[in-house]
């Protein structure tokens, strides 16, 4: 799942379901082995990785929160990594001997930046978890965790393929604001072939009510902002409280520190609101 993320550069207007608090916390001690025994570190702690059930430890590199932690296959496992800078094209990978899926469940947005994940369909064994930033994406950090064998997977919820206002769904029903449109069309719609760009229609949906969106954001000018800019939206995680497109677009891209321009019905960099189009993304 790729995540365009720049708060300041991706991605939640509102972290969803309860889960409006992400700081990373300590988890509780198990019964440890060569390692500081079951999660009795804070994951954000690299020096005092996990170590099972009286195994080899495991790895776990600052910034990362597992819940639970160690996983299970019968549970929802949500993955938090957080950093003290903006980043853009977040992602998070998992590795292992299973396939399971990962749906982003949102972002906070304000330092420190906090991702959200909940990964369903985990088997057991030994897996890696890896997150993923930048234009070239790179890997950022990982960290290794063995899944316990409690029983079968949870409904991993409504899914299926993106449409090209959204992400997976059904359909987009999931979302209330499907059908909703800009206050005014953008020049900038996903494709040159759907542009100018309206209305919304599809978005993704996850277990915990997270629903991912498309907002029109203006190419990032590297030659004049080489630090890059806070106004991809190409994914938006908002929660169920909007009522239209144009309202979650907007609180979306100023949650990023950028500037909403509502003459272009876009998202731009702060300095570029009320000035002439530079260009499209895909151009």
């Amino acid at each position: 799942m790729r995540v365009v993320l720049f708060f300041a550069g991706a991605l939640c207007l509102a972290a969803c379901s309860g889960d409006q608090d992400s700081t990373p916390g300590t988890a509780s001690g198990g019964t440890g082995g060569t390692g500081t025994g079951g999660t009795g570190a804070s994951v954000a702690d690299s020096s005092f990785p996990s170590g099972g059930s009286g195994g080899t430890p495991q790895p776990c590199d600052a910034g990362f929160v597992l819940t639970p932690d160690p996983p299970t296959t019968g549970s929802v496992l949500r993955v938090a990594f957080t950093d003290s800078q903006p980043l853009t094209y977040v992602d998070v990978r998992v590795t292992g001997p299973s396939t399971p899926t990962v749906t982003g469940a949102g972002i906070t947005t304000k330092a420190p930046w906090t991702w959200n994940w909940d990964v369903v369909g985990l088997g057991a064994g030994l897996h890696t978890f890896e997150f993923w930033a930048g234009e070239p994406q790179e890997k950022r950090a990982s960290c290794v965790r063995m899944v316990a064998d409690t029983g079968p997977a949870p409904d991993a919820g409504s899914g299926g393929s993106s449409g090209s206002g959204g992400g997976g769904g059904a359909g987009g029903h999931c979302c209330k604001i499907v059908g909703t449109q800009l206050k005014n069309p953008s020049p900038c719609g996903p494709s040159a072939s759907s542009s100018p760009w309206q209305t919304l229609d599809n978005a993704g949906c996850n277990a915990a009510g997270c629903q991912k969106i498309w907002c029109p954001f203006e190419k990032c000018d590297a030659a004049k902002y080489p630090g890059g800019c806070p106004s991809g939206t190409e994914a938006c995680f908002i929660n169920d409280s909007f009522s239209s497109y144009e309202d979650a677009c907007q609180s979306c891209c100023q949650g990023f520190g950028a500037c909403w321009d509502p003459n272009l019905s876009m998202c731009r960099h702060p300095n570029e609101c009320g000035k002439p189009l530079w260009q499209c993304p895909w151009q």
